[in-house]
């Protein structure tokens, strides 16, 4: 119940899916009272084989690379049909996919619903990714990856 939360602040609604979470009076895990804590999960180069072809609504064409960032809580509303691209507007926002490479967003996977028992506990996760297409070259000569982050500001600006 630590994966993939990424944020710290208190939350009635998803206070008992985050085990470590902002809602406590207390210390605990050798943290001050009020905070909490996750682990965001972030999968650099997922190596995604198979006959070369093309990914359905997509540009990309196997083999490929899946490059993902898995937060939660997700974004419940307007969430995309998976196989297919967000509509235009929904979800989130501003995101930039194959300015420098052949690259674009993965269709295939926004995240899971994680079902537990009390319901209470379930909460959903959110999967931003991207896929980027492979030739020859990435398996014959070393090949240099950038991945940029940058979080937002205290205050929420930035990011």
């Amino acid at each position: 119940f630590v994966w993939p939360f990424s944020y710290n602040e208190c939350s009635e609604e998803t206070r008992n899916s985050q085990l470590i979470n902002a809602c406590s009076k207390v210390a605990h895990y050798s943290m001050k009272p009020g905070r909490g804590r996750g682990s965001p999960e972030i999968d650099i180069l997922e190596a995604m084989m198979g006959d070369p072809g093309p990914l359905p609504n997509t540009p990309i064409e196997r083999p490929y690379f899946s490059t993902s960032l898995q937060v939660a809580p997700g974004i419940s509303a307007n969430r995309p049909q998976l196989g297919h691209q967000p509509k235009s507007g929904s979800w989130y926002k501003g995101l930039e996919y194959g300015k420098h490479v052949n690259s674009s967003l993965n269709p295939f996977f926004y995240g899971v619903t994680l079902v537990h028992e009390p319901k209470s506990y379930t909460y959903q996760s959110d999967a931003i990714s991207a896929n980027t297409h492979v030739g020859a070259t990435y398996f014959n000569s070393f090949h240099d990856y950038r991945v940029e982050w940058e979080p937002p500001e205290r205050n929420g600006t930035g990011g």
